[in-house]
C-alpha cells in the first residue's frame, strides 16, 4: 500500500496542515493585538476549555483535552508565565489545585475566540450541517477504533455519545454564526 492510500497518511497530513494554519492565525492575532506572547494551538485549547469550565484541576483539564497530565502541566506553566492562568488552592481541600483564568486570560480568550471561529468556519466551508455532523462522528469513530487497537477506550468525560462535547458545541455555535 502506498502512503497516500492510507487513512493514517491523510489524517497526519491534514492534522499538520490544520495545526500549522491555526498556529499562524493565533500568532497573527496576538501580534495584531500587540501582545508580548504568542498563543499556540494547545494553549488555546486549554484557555478555551477553562473559559467554558472555570477552576478545573490539571488532571481534569488533561482528560478534557485528551493530553497527558505532564503535557498540560507544561502548557499551564507557560500560560502562568504570560499571566493568563493562575493556580488556586481549593477552599475545602487545600491539596487540590484548580486552574483559574486571570483577567488577561479571559480577555485574550474572548478576543481570540472570533479568530478561532472564523478559522473553523473556513475549514468547514462547503460542508452542509449534515456533512459537518457526520464528519465529527466519523472522526470520533476512527479515534475509538484507534484506541481499541491499543486496548484503550475513550474516556467517558471526553465524549457526548461519540462526538467530543467541545467539538460538538463548537460546531453548533459555528452553524449559528454561519447562517
Amino acid at each position: 500500500m502506498r502512503p497516500d492510500e492510507s487513512l493514517g497518511y491523510w489524517l497526519t497530513q491534514t492534522m499538520r496542515s490544520v495545526a500549522n494554519a491555526f498556529s499562524d492565525v493565533l500568532q497573527t492575532a496576538c501580534a495584531t493585538l500587540g501582545k508580548p506572547y504568542m498563543i499556540t494551538p494547545p494553549q488555546w485549547f486549554a484557555l478555551s476549555s477553562l473559559a467554558t469550565e472555570q477552576d478545573l484541576p490539571i488532571g481534569t483539564l488533561a482528560q478534557r483535552l485528551a493530553f497527558d497530565a505532564s503535557v498540560v502541566t507544561g502548557i499551564i506553566k507557560r500560560l502562568e508565565q504570560h499571566g493568563l492562568v493562575e493556580r488556586v488552592h481549593d477552599r475545602t481541600d487545600y491539596r487540590l489545585v484548580r486552574l483559574h483564568l486571570t483577567a488577561e486570560g479571559q480577555e485574550i480568550t474572548h478576543t481570540l475566540a472570533s479568530a478561532a471561529t472564523t478559522f473553523n468556519q473556513r475549514l468547514l466551508q462547503g460542508f452542509s450541517q449534515e456533512e459537518r455532523e457526520m464528519l465529527l462522528q466519523q472522526f470520533a469513530r476512527i479515534r475509538a477504533n484507534a484506541l481499541s487497537t491499543q486496548g484503550e477506550t475513550p474516556h467517558p468525560d471526553a465524549s457526548s455519545e461519540l462526538v467530543p462535547r467541545a467539538i460538538y458545541h463548537l460546531l453548533e455555535s459555528e452553524l449559528e454564526d454561519y447562517q
